[in-house]
Formats: structure tokens, sequence, C-alpha cells
């Protein structure tokens, strides 16, 4: 348990530790510790057989390595249950983990007590409550690299063996109970993120009306529809105009030489994304902007990204900067006469509808690009226009409900992650007296 701080502390002299209880010292850790780098093997096996790998992806599973990709027969430099692992090179270099029985990959550097003073679970706790300093320093150096030095500059609380074990035996227990929190408030985020995607596609395929006639919609995902509802394609939906639905620019009409530091915006993923449109850091020339203004952005066009997070869709607002769109967005007009954008919105960015016929037109899981003729031809269900508007004012109240939801848990989420930091920290450095 953790009592109340009523020993005496003093400052330890070293700025991120802090102040320290007044019974123990700071003492060089140069030469407490022995580093064993890890090897790459020359080929895994997928019988299980041998000893586990670990790897680099599996280090950065935040330290819980048991659920193992790959093994080798190949004897390599093992690490045992409980013993610090620290990954020495990538853009998470300075990530620190326990180990279980397995082999460590080149990456990876098992660091060690040297000395029978000090308890080897508790330097793991020891080295994670100072992990986001670490992260920290290896993050500001040109190629992310861990280094011996940034371990030996922490320093070493040298607390009696005993109550080295106390402190490990307590974080084990709280940590774990953090865990389990944590874990169950992802579940439940999960689930009402799914709930969510599931209520939108429910409703614009079935309506509001629970008594109202349904019909085949010979579509086999869709399942039925109402009986006075069609499905039908995009491009039936879009405005009665020259170039309706434009891609962006081929890579050769808008090279990287082209991009200035300011000027007129080029409409990127990120715009999109992040429904941004105060800002932005990509821009042509007002010369550039005239020789391709047949990519230009209008009020009310639609967005969609078509690389990486494809399909994410938003609208120009009425007043906007002036520009043109990225190669990487196709722009097209919608009739509002016809389809509510807010529909469209909510299908596109909430649900799985639209994704769902990406993939399937895609022929693959994993989809590289959308087209125009892609787009044009996602389904949507036609809807009369005065249930649209019914049914835009429900999904949005529903959704609005299980957002707030969402974003509270998503708040403790954050919450549990700083104070499991706070407590390992506070705790290895005496901040906290456990007994």
């Amino acid at each position: 348990m953790v009592k109340e701080l009523n020993r005496k502390m003093k400052d330890s002299g070293v700025e991120w530790i802090g102040e320290i209880p007044e019974d123990v010292d700071i003492i060089s850790n140069k030469y407490l510790f022995k580093y064993i780098k890890g090897k790459n093997p020359k080929e895994f096996n997928s019988e299980k057989r041998g000893l586990p790998y670990i790897g680099a992806s599996d280090l950065e599973k935040d330290g819980d390595i048991h659920d193992y990709e790959n093994y080798s027969i190949e004897e390599l430099p093992t690490v045992e249950k409980d013993e610090t692992l620290v990954l020495w090179d990538g853009a998470r270099a300075g990530l620190i983990g326990i180990g279980h029985t397995g082999y460590i990959g080149s990456t990876i550097v098992k660091v060690i007590p040297r000395v029978d003073y000090v308890d080897k679970k508790y330097w793991y706790w020891y080295l994670k409550g100072f992990q986001p300093l670490l992260l920290d320093w290896v993050g500001g150096t040109t190629i992310p690299h861990m280094n011996r030095k940034f371990i030996n500059e922490i320093k070493f609380i040298n607390f009696p063996l005993s109550q080295q074990k106390s402190i490990a035996n307590f974080l084990d227990e709280k940590t774990q109970e953090i865990d389990n929190i944590i874990s169950k408030t992802k579940k439940a985020i999960e689930e009402y993120k799914r709930y969510k995607q599931s209520l939108i596609t429910e409703t614009v395929t079935k309506g509001l009306d629970e008594n109202v006639e349904m019909k085949d919609s010979g579509i086999e995902w869709i399942g039925e529809i109402p009986e006075h509802w069609r499905i039908t394609r995009l491009k039936y939906y879009l405005e009665n105009v020259k170039n309706a639905i434009r891609v962006g620019p081929f890579g050769s009409h808008l090279k990287g030489e082209d991009f200035v530091n300011e000027g007129l915006w080029v409409y990127n993923q990120r715009t999109v994304l992040d429904r941004n449109f105060e800002t932005n850091d990509t821009f042509i020339t007002a010369e550039k902007y005239n020789d391709m203004i047949g990519f230009g952005v209008e009020a009310k066009d639609i967005l969609v990204t078509t690389r990486g997070s494809i399909g994410k869709i938003c609208r120009v607002p009425e007043q906007f900067e002036k520009g043109i769109i990225h190669p990487c967005i196709i722009k097209f007009k919608l009739d509002d006469s016809k389809f509510n954008y807010r529909i469209l919105e909510l299908i596109f960015n909430e649900s799985d509808f639209v994704r769902k016929q990406f993939v399937i037109l895609s022929n693959s899981t994993t989809i590289d690009v959308i087209y125009s003729e892609t787009l044009k031809n996602i389904l949507v269900p036609a809807i009369p226009i005065n249930e649209q508007k019914a049914i835009v004012s429900y999904l949005d109240k529903k959704c609005s409900q299980i957002d707030q939801i969402i974003s509270s848990k998503e708040k403790l989420l954050r919450e549990m992650e700083a104070y499991k930091k706070s407590l390992i920290y506070e705790t290895v450095t005496g901040k906290r007296e456990v007994e």
C-alpha cells in the first residue's frame, strides 16, 4: 500500500529526479549494469519450434510481450523473465519493455544489473519511470538512436534491496489494476464506435418507420430497404454541370518545385482529415494557380481523400481561401436539392457503408487509391428528401450522445495513462512511500 509521505526529503541534485528520501543516496549507474545487444536470426520458423523471437514490433506493445509472431531455432542472445529491454534504434528508440523468455533482435538491448544489490524487476520499473525523459532525449538526436550515456545520465537511487522489491511488487499490482481499467475503457470505446457505425448504416438503409413495407434491395450486404426507396449510384446526385467531379492534377502537372512558402492554397489530405480551412502549409504562386485553374476549389465543393486514409470527405465553406486541389484529392459537386450532404458525410466518414464498397470494388482488403469512376459508382440510398431531413435530425442527436460517451471515456483513458506514468515515477523516486 501507499502511505502518506511522512519521511523527510532532500534535493537529489538531479533536475529530473527532484526530491528523494533523506536516507537514500544518488549513485552513478555507469558500472551497475551490463548491456547485451540482440541479433537477427538467419531465418524464422512458423512451427513455433525453438524460442520466441522478440523484435521491435513486440517491444512496442508497451512492454506487454507475450504474443509472439516469430520463433527461431538458431541460438541468439536470450532474455529471461523480468529482465529489462530497451529499443535501441528506430522511430521509438528509448522504449522500455520487460522480458519473457526468448531471443532478442538486433534493435533491442538487454540492460541488466551486474551487482547483487539491484533487483532486476525494480530496475525495470525504475527505468520505466524515466521513460518520457529517455524518449525526449533520444528524439532530440538527428537519427533516433539510444545510447548508454542516456541511461547513465539518469543516475540511480540506491534504495535498500528489500525496499526495491517492495516497490516492484507494489507497481506490479497497481499498474495491473490501471491496465485493466485502460483495457476495459479501450474496449468500450471501440464498442461504441462500432455501435455508431451500425446505427448509421441501419438508419440510412432501413429508415425510421418500423412499420414501413420492406423490399429486397438486390444487394446482399444491404439487405432489405423500405419499399418506396431505391439504391442508386452517387453519380446521379452530382450537379448537372461540367466537371461536376474532378480528380486532382497528375504529379507531372504539380511538382515539388512548384510549392512555395506562401501564396494560394493547395487543398490536401490534412485539410480534409482535420476539416481545417483556417490554416495550411502547402502553397503555390498566383501564376501557377492561373495555369491550373481547372483544379480550383469553389464554395460547397466536396473534397475526398484518395490515398492513405481514403474515402474521407469534407465540404468547402462559403468563406474559403483561393486555391487548387492536391493530386491526392478528388472534388465533386453535390445536388443539394436531391441529397442531403450531412447524410453523405455520415456514411463516408462515420460508418463502413462506403468503405465496404471500396474494398469490394478494388477486389482487395487493402485499398491503395480511389479513382473517379469508383467514386461515381458508389452506391447510396435514394431516400425521399423529406425523410432525409428527419434522418439527419435523428442521427445528429443519437451520434452526439454517442460522441459524448466516447469523449468521456477517452478523457478517462488519458487520465489513467497519465496517472500510471506519474505513479511509476513518483514511486521509484520515493515521492510515494510504499510499505
